[in-house]
């Protein structure tokens, strides 16, 4: 934790994805080749000089064009030893069914958003052993990666003061949560709720409420609390420059390990 939080004090894209209660593994991603973006059906892939748009469903776009980027990998390591790390949102189930947008998308949050990382740093819970992994480009020779694997080593076990941590500004505004619901017409929206269940139209449903809140420290320090607090067996933390992702999960969705 606290050398991930050094080392990416400057970065502006990097992400950590945690299994400290349960899981196997910890991978952080710091310095990625390349980043995905798609929103309203077009997709934009920065990798190395180049800046490519892809029309159509994102994920489709997004996988045919990582698939340019496939290699070996080796079953002595770890499950993941490079790629793509990141998330495809809620709103994507509009590309696989049509159906009629009523919320307003005033976040403007990516459909899809992935990171596509050569190196990576892969912590072995249950050896208590760090994996550092590389890949090596075609124009790379093999002491290029070596050198490379060896700088990096270097940085993970120094020690250094430097910290991702921002000065807390202190509020006096008292947050009040948002309500819009009163007992009343909570009851409402359960019983409508209901009957689309019954219609066939939904199969479950989050009845939730979005919470806003200035935030006066870095975001990085709401995931260390969040990690104290409420620890989850799968936690993450995604941080770009126009948005960052605190998460903790509960379980494991689904994993799959094969290609076919």
């Amino acid at each position: 934790m606290k050398r991930y939080e050094q080392l990416t004090a400057r970065e502006t894209h990097h992400v950590l994805l945690e299994s400290a209660r349960g899981g196997s593994y910890s991978i952080a991603g710091i310095h990625p080749i390349a980043k995905a973006k798609g929103k309203d059906g077009m997709t934009t892939i920065h990798y190395q000089d180049e800046v490519l748009f892809k029309e159509g469903d994102p994920f489709r776009a997004f996988t045919d064009w990582f698939q340019t980027l496939q290699t070996e990998t080796n079953d002595e390591y770890p499950d993941f030893q490079g790629g793509a790390i990141g998330f495809l949102s809620y709103d994507y189930a509009r590309y696989i069914e049509h159906f009629k947008m009523l919320a307003i998308d005033d976040l403007q949050t990516p459909d899809l958003y992935f990171l596509v990382f050569n190196d990576v740093a892969v912590f072995d819970h249950e050896k208590n052993a760090l994996w550092l992994i590389t890949h090596i480009e075609e124009a790379e020779s093999g002491s290029e990666a070596n050198q490379r694997l060896e700088e990096w080593k270097q940085k993970w076990t120094s020690s250094s003061e430097e910290s991702a941590q921002s000065p807390v500004n202190e509020s006096s505004t008292e947050f009040v949560p948002a309500a819009p619901f009163t007992e009343e017409t909570f009851g409402e929206a359960v019983e409508k709720i209901k009957q689309y269940i019954a219609n066939g139209d939904v199969f479950q449903v989050n009845l939730s409420i979005r919470q806003d809140e200035q935030l006066h420290t870095h975001p990085y320090d709401l995931y260390k609390t969040l990690r104290q607090v409420n620890p989850s067996p799968y936690m993450s933390y995604l941080h770009t420059p126009d948005f960052q992702i605190v998460c903790g999960s509960p379980e494991l969705l689904i994993k799959k390990k094969e290609l076919s």
